[in-house]
């Protein structure tokens, strides 16, 4: 039989990703890190689109490892929900696939959640799941990731609103033929302080962040709290 063109596209994004099965906390600890964060007192950068650049806050967040910034990340002002949140462990479930969280600018050279490079340089984020199409079974502790894709092939806040268009758009600049992607956790409580480090997993560290939110009737939601992963890797 064929695979289809879906299903190709869904081992691409995943096909390597393994994580073992971990027990997820009730409350991540604040963990004794070398990462640290810095209010950044700066706009996005000028290579976003303009309709992408509108939906950020003013000012950013620097992210530090052993005292040198390695990103800086701005947040998106206000997050559209397409559902109504159940409770904080299962906030993002309301957020609809391809959602534009925030941009980034990475200073320097590093590595994705899959161990491939990630360049120097503007990216926008948009929220990924993984596939749900029996392929990947026991690939991952849970669903969600941030996609990284270069500015320049993600200009307009609409244009990407389906799954391969994500995965597209973020693998034409990537090292190999998969998306650049960053690990998200859910966390089970929005009590924390944002933007904060935390041990969502055993040799993980992340940065906590909080988004503001809207419900789809237009009324005010609680915040999207999430951990995004700065070190910890998939086990393939």
């Amino acid at each position: 039989m064929i695979p289809s063109p879906l299903s190709q596209l869904s081992k691409a994004f995943f096909g390597r990703l393994f994580v073992p099965t971990i027990l997820m906390l009730s409350s991540a600890l604040v963990v004794a890190s070398e990462f640290s964060t810095k209010t950044l007192e700066k706009g996005a950068p000028s290579k976003l689109g303009d309709s992408i650049k509108a939906e950020l806050s003013p000012t950013g967040i620097q992210i530090l490892r052993k005292e040198k910034p390695i990103y800086e990340l701005w947040l998106r002002k206000q997050l559209p929900l397409k559902t109504s949140v159940e409770s904080a462990g299962k906030a993002l479930n309301a957020l609809g696939q391809t959602t534009l969280l925030g941009a980034i600018a990475i200073l320097a050279d590093e590595r994705d959640y899959r161990d491939d490079e990630l360049y120097a340089g503007v990216y926008t984020i948009r929220f990924g799941l993984r596939p749900e199409d029996g392929n990947h079974l026991g690939t991952s502790d849970h669903l969600y990731f941030a996609v990284l894709i270069d500015a320049k092939n993600d200009q307009e806040l609409g244009k990407i609103v389906k799954s391969r268009q994500l995965v597209k758009a973020s693998s034409k600049t990537s090292a190999t033929d998969h998306p650049m992607i960053l690990s998200i956790y859910p966390v089970s409580s929005s009590d924390s302080a944002t933007p904060s480090v935390h041990e969502p997993a055993p040799e993980h560290e992340a940065i906590r962040l909080s988004i503001p939110a809207v419900s789809s009737d237009g009324s005010a939601s609680d915040p999207i709290v999430f951990d995004l992963v700065v070190a910890g890797m998939a086990d393939f």
